[in-house]
């Protein structure tokens, strides 16, 4: 894809309605943490990978 081509593109791109914004600077606990708070998964529930 060509400079020209690729600048195009991000100046057509829209931010989606209903997106969620995160921090992944976070470490990784705390950024799946914000993901379940935002879609409304309880702590209760447990995931796999990130103990």
């Amino acid at each position: 894809m060509t400079r020209k081509l690729l600048n195009s593109q991000f100046s057509t791109l829209e931010e989606p309605a209903n997106a969620m914004s995160v921090d992944v600077s976070e470490p990784p606990q705390v950024f799946v943490e914000n993901i379940r708070t935002i879609i409304e998964i309880p702590n209760s529930v447990r995931t796999t990978g990130f103990d």
